[in-house]
């Protein structure tokens, strides 16, 4: 892993991706996604707090006593938003080193990871994902680098398209869940053909690439 310490980190970044065949995946991850679930969490906690200490419930008075307790997470809120805007993460795709990179950038400092290249891939395709809760299912598809040994890395963000009925066959899925990963696969082509490796068509209702 590469690192460097950087004044200020917005011009580094900018530097590093101004290439004009670089292939930007942004999408969130990573400390990005940490500090957005903090800042729900601490929002809905703050909410809740206010409702029953303000107006109470259908059956319940307000209970103001509960209101000093909105200190705790409104500070946890403030802290998480500040350090959000000063992260970013993303990957990218170097066509001339044929390699997958991913860049963190938080408070001054950034680093850079190489995260696959075209001698440590074995492709890139979507891969579908079965997604059950209690009361509902949804198939998840998203591009992933197929490392030799190691663990899919992600490449897109997730698109999702919940089942309706019982069935998950290939020929129930949706038109615009069958467009949807035809969309992928031309995406999965592109960015196989910058890492100089395969790449592997994805199915609708499939559960992994190829």
């Amino acid at each position: 892993m590469k690192t460097e310490r950087i004044t200020p980190p917005r011009e580094a970044t900018q530097a590093m991706t101004g290439k004009a065949d670089i292939i930007k995946l942004d999408f969130e991850m990573g400390l990005e996604s940490f500090f957005n679930t903090l800042m729900a969490i601490s929002g809905v906690a703050i909410a809740v707090l206010l409702w029953v200490g303000l107006i109470g419930g259908k059956r319940s008075p307000p209970v103001p006593e509960v209101l000093p307790f909105v200190w705790i997470p409104a500070p946890v809120l403030v802290l998480a938003a500040s350090l959000r805007g000063c992260t970013e993460v993303h990957r990218f795709i170097d066509p001339d080193e044929r390699a997958l990179f991913q860049s963190t950038r938080f408070l001054n400092w950034r680093w850079v990871k190489k995260l696959g290249d075209s001698r440590s891939t074995v492709g890139v395709g979507p891969m579908g994902r079965l997604v059950r809760s209690k009361h509902s299912q949804s198939w998840h598809y998203e591009i992933v680098l197929l490392r030799k040994g190691g663990k899919p890395v992600r490449l897109t963000r997730s698109v999702c398209f919940k089942v309706e009925h019982k069935f998950f066959t290939e020929k129930d899925a949706s038109p615009a869940e069958q467009e949807a990963v035809e969309d992928l696969n031309r995406k999965a082509g592109q960015f196989a053909a910058a890492l100089a490796c395969p790449s592997f068509a994805g199915r609708p209702r499939t559960e992994f690439a190829g």
